[in-house]
């Protein structure tokens, strides 16, 4: 993978793009944020987004990406929702 296949995927400008679109500007020290990660099953949609004082928003998709590291791929479904626990009801 190259440099620019990397920042495609790991700054995701599609982002950027949409703060544009929607209108939003992120003050100092603040970023855009997905409310529902896309780890969890969260889309690129105008209404996930919301600006985030970006210490938080490290802190906080870090912390989910260490707890969901180790899963199996497809835990979550488009949704989001645990399927480990919808097979167990």
């Amino acid at each position: 993978m190259n440099v620019a296949e990397n920042a495609d995927r790991w700054l995701m400008p599609q982002v950027v793009d949409l703060e544009a679109v929607i209108g939003v500007v992120c003050r100092e020290n603040e970023c855009l944020s997905l409310k529902h990660p896309p780890a969890l099953g969260g889309q690129l949609d105008p209404d996930n987004i919301e600006t985030c004082h970006i210490a938080v928003h490290f802190s906080i998709s870090g912390q989910i990406h260490q707890q969901i590291k180790d899963l199996p791929a497809g835990t979550y479904d488009h949704k989001g929702r645990d399927q480990t626990v919808q097979r167990r009801r």
